[in-house]
Protein backbone atom coordinates (compact mmCIF):
# COMPACT_ATOMS: atom_id res chain seq x y z
CA UNK A 1 0.00 0.00 0.00
CA UNK A 2 2.91 2.36 0.67
CA UNK A 3 4.01 1.60 -2.88
CA UNK A 4 0.78 3.20 -4.12
CA UNK A 5 1.43 6.36 -2.09
CA UNK A 6 4.98 6.52 -3.46
CA UNK A 7 3.60 6.10 -6.97
CA UNK A 8 1.15 8.95 -6.40
CA UNK A 9 3.97 11.16 -5.13
CA UNK A 10 5.99 10.36 -8.25
CA UNK A 11 3.04 11.24 -10.50
CA UNK A 12 2.56 14.54 -8.65
CA UNK A 13 6.27 15.31 -9.04
CA UNK A 14 6.02 14.59 -12.77
CA UNK A 15 3.00 16.89 -13.08
CA UNK A 16 4.72 19.76 -11.26
CA UNK A 17 7.89 19.35 -13.32
CA UNK A 18 5.79 19.40 -16.50
CA UNK A 19 4.13 22.61 -15.31
CA UNK A 20 7.53 24.16 -14.58
CA UNK A 21 8.74 23.11 -18.00
CA UNK A 22 5.72 24.75 -19.62
CA UNK A 23 6.34 27.93 -17.60
CA UNK A 24 9.99 28.02 -18.64
CA UNK A 25 9.05 27.56 -22.28
CA UNK A 26 6.50 30.37 -22.05
CA UNK A 27 9.11 32.67 -20.48
CA UNK A 28 11.63 31.81 -23.18
CA UNK A 29 9.06 32.40 -25.91
CA UNK A 30 8.10 35.78 -24.41
CA UNK A 31 11.73 36.89 -24.16
CA UNK A 32 12.43 35.80 -27.74
CA UNK A 33 9.36 37.70 -28.96
CA UNK A 34 10.45 40.88 -27.16
CA UNK A 35 13.98 40.67 -28.53
CA UNK A 36 12.92 39.93 -32.09
CA UNK A 37 10.27 42.65 -32.24
CA UNK A 38 12.70 45.27 -30.91
CA UNK A 39 15.20 44.37 -33.64
CA UNK A 40 12.90 45.40 -36.52
CA UNK A 41 14.79 47.94 -38.64
CA UNK A 42 13.45 51.43 -39.09
CA UNK A 43 11.20 51.91 -42.10
CA UNK A 44 12.89 55.13 -43.30
CA UNK A 45 16.05 54.45 -45.29
CA UNK A 46 18.91 56.79 -44.34
CA UNK A 47 20.85 58.71 -46.92
CA UNK A 48 24.50 57.99 -47.69
CA UNK A 49 25.62 61.17 -45.89
CA UNK A 50 23.75 60.15 -42.73
CA UNK A 51 25.37 56.70 -42.81
CA UNK A 52 28.89 58.14 -43.17
CA UNK A 53 28.22 60.68 -40.44
CA UNK A 54 26.99 57.93 -38.06
CA UNK A 55 30.01 55.74 -38.82
CA UNK A 56 32.36 58.65 -38.22
CA UNK A 57 30.74 59.45 -34.85
CA UNK A 58 30.78 55.83 -33.65
CA UNK A 59 34.38 55.11 -34.72
CA UNK A 60 35.70 58.12 -32.88
CA UNK A 61 34.12 57.11 -29.52
CA UNK A 62 35.89 54.95 -26.97
CA UNK A 63 34.34 51.69 -25.72
CA UNK A 64 32.91 51.74 -22.19
CA UNK A 65 34.17 48.60 -20.43
CA UNK A 66 31.47 48.61 -17.73
CA UNK A 67 28.72 48.17 -20.33
CA UNK A 68 30.52 45.22 -21.90
CA UNK A 69 31.12 43.69 -18.48
CA UNK A 70 27.46 44.15 -17.51
CA UNK A 71 26.27 42.46 -20.70
CA UNK A 72 28.70 39.55 -20.17
CA UNK A 73 27.53 39.15 -16.53
CA UNK A 74 23.88 39.17 -17.60
CA UNK A 75 24.57 36.52 -20.26
CA UNK A 76 26.42 34.36 -17.71
CA UNK A 77 23.55 34.73 -15.22
CA UNK A 78 20.95 33.69 -17.79
CA UNK A 79 23.11 30.70 -18.76
CA UNK A 80 23.41 29.60 -15.13
CA UNK A 81 19.67 29.92 -14.58
CA UNK A 82 18.93 27.83 -17.68
CA UNK A 83 21.39 25.14 -16.56
CA UNK A 84 19.78 24.99 -13.10
CA UNK A 85 16.30 24.66 -14.61
CA UNK A 86 17.53 21.87 -16.85
CA UNK A 87 19.08 19.97 -13.92
CA UNK A 88 15.92 20.36 -11.89
CA UNK A 89 13.80 18.93 -14.70
CA UNK A 90 16.05 15.92 -15.27
CA UNK A 91 16.08 14.96 -11.59
CA UNK A 92 13.73 12.04 -10.95
CA UNK A 93 11.38 11.81 -8.02
CA UNK A 94 12.44 8.94 -5.78
CA UNK A 95 9.95 7.60 -3.26
CA UNK A 96 11.08 7.59 0.34
CA UNK A 97 11.69 4.20 1.86
CA UNK A 98 9.39 3.06 4.64
CA UNK A 99 11.57 0.80 6.77
CA UNK A 100 9.79 1.04 10.11
CA UNK A 101 7.48 -1.93 10.85
CA UNK A 102 5.20 0.11 13.13
CA UNK A 103 4.70 2.89 10.57
CA UNK A 104 4.09 0.34 7.84
CA UNK A 105 1.52 -1.48 9.98
CA UNK A 106 -0.27 1.81 10.78
CA UNK A 107 -0.41 2.74 7.10
CA UNK A 108 -1.71 -0.69 6.17
CA UNK A 109 -4.32 -0.44 8.93
CA UNK A 110 -5.53 2.87 7.51
CA UNK A 111 -5.77 1.60 3.95
CA UNK A 112 -7.33 -1.75 4.92
CA UNK A 113 -9.74 -0.13 7.37
CA UNK A 114 -8.62 -2.20 10.38
CA UNK A 115 -9.45 -1.16 13.92
CA UNK A 116 -6.79 -1.04 16.65
CA UNK A 117 -8.26 -4.12 18.35
CA UNK A 118 -7.97 -6.09 15.11
CA UNK A 119 -4.35 -4.96 14.72
CA UNK A 120 -3.59 -6.17 18.26
CA UNK A 121 -5.16 -9.53 17.43
CA UNK A 122 -2.90 -9.76 14.36
CA UNK A 123 0.17 -8.97 16.49
CA UNK A 124 -0.76 -11.62 19.07
CA UNK A 125 -1.41 -14.15 16.30
CA UNK A 126 1.96 -13.35 14.71
CA UNK A 127 3.76 -13.79 18.04
CA UNK A 128 2.03 -17.12 18.64
CA UNK A 129 2.88 -18.32 15.13
CA UNK A 130 6.53 -17.30 15.54
CA UNK A 131 6.70 -19.21 18.84
CA UNK A 132 5.20 -22.27 17.12
CA UNK A 133 7.94 -22.19 14.47
CA UNK A 134 6.01 -20.62 11.56
CA UNK A 135 7.95 -18.22 9.28
CA UNK A 136 6.10 -15.12 10.52
CA UNK A 137 8.17 -12.05 11.37
CA UNK A 138 5.39 -9.52 11.97
CA UNK A 139 1.68 -8.89 11.73
CA UNK A 140 2.28 -7.29 8.34
CA UNK A 141 3.21 -10.72 6.97
CA UNK A 142 -0.10 -12.14 8.14
CA UNK A 143 -1.99 -9.17 6.73
CA UNK A 144 -0.35 -9.46 3.31
CA UNK A 145 -0.50 -13.27 3.05
CA UNK A 146 -4.02 -14.57 3.77
CA UNK A 147 -3.01 -18.20 3.14
CA UNK A 148 -0.42 -17.98 5.92
CA UNK A 149 -3.01 -16.41 8.23
CA UNK A 150 -5.41 -19.28 7.49
CA UNK A 151 -2.66 -21.81 8.17
CA UNK A 152 -1.77 -20.17 11.50
CA UNK A 153 -5.42 -20.04 12.59
CA UNK A 154 -5.93 -23.71 11.72
CA UNK A 155 -2.84 -24.75 13.69
CA UNK A 156 -4.22 -23.17 16.88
Amino acid sequence: MSYMNAECRMRNAERTSAARCAGARLLLLTCAFCILTSAIPALASPTQEEVFKSINENVGESVDGTKVLAIAAAAAGITIILVLFNRRQTRQAVPTALNHQGKLLRELMKTAGLKPAEARQLKVLAEQAAAAGEPVESAVTLLLCPSLMKKVKESQ
